[in-house]
């Protein structure tokens, strides 16, 4: 007899942690693309629909969550609006990191794994949580 196939209706549940700052380590970054994605931003241009996943995990009362987060790949430091990539990539560097990134210096995604940070976690509107904003780790977790 062969596999049996059923169907189901409901994905996977969300992982359960309170909103709320938590230490964090940086797991590692990933292009991605889709289609949903792709068209008209917000500004009127074109958006190709490419983006990077931030990969963090955090750590309530000791226990791993694992959390994501989504950016563009806009790194323009002199932007007006500082874009969330630039947000990201500076609470992961240190302060000589971050100069020399800000004068030319290109740091590699593989180096900076496993950095100690803190994230911000709220949830949406499923219920799944989110990063909204990850901080430098404060001399006490480095």
């Amino acid at each position: 007899m062969g596999i049996t196939f059923a169907a189901t209706t409901k994905g996977a549940d969300a992982p359960e942690i309170e909103d709320g700052i938590y230490p964090a380590t940086f797991e590692g970054v990933v292009q991605e693309s889709h289609p949903d994605w792709a068209g008209k931003n917000k500004f009127g241009g074109e958006d190709d629909g490419e983006r990077l996943r931030w990969d963090f995990t955090c750590y309530d009362e000791g226990d791993p969550v694992p959390v994501n987060i989504l950016s563009n790949l806009n790194f323009n430091v002199k932007s007006k609006t500082v874009p969330l990539a630039v947000r990201l990539l500076k609470a992961l560097l240190t302060k000589g990191e971050w100069d020399a990134f800000l004068t030319g210096a290109s740091p590699d995604s593989d180096s900076l794994k496993e950095r100690r940070c803190q994230v911000q976690i709220e949830h949406n509107e499923n219920g799944w949580p989110k990063i909204i904003a990850v901080l430098p780790a404060g001399k006490a977790n480095r």
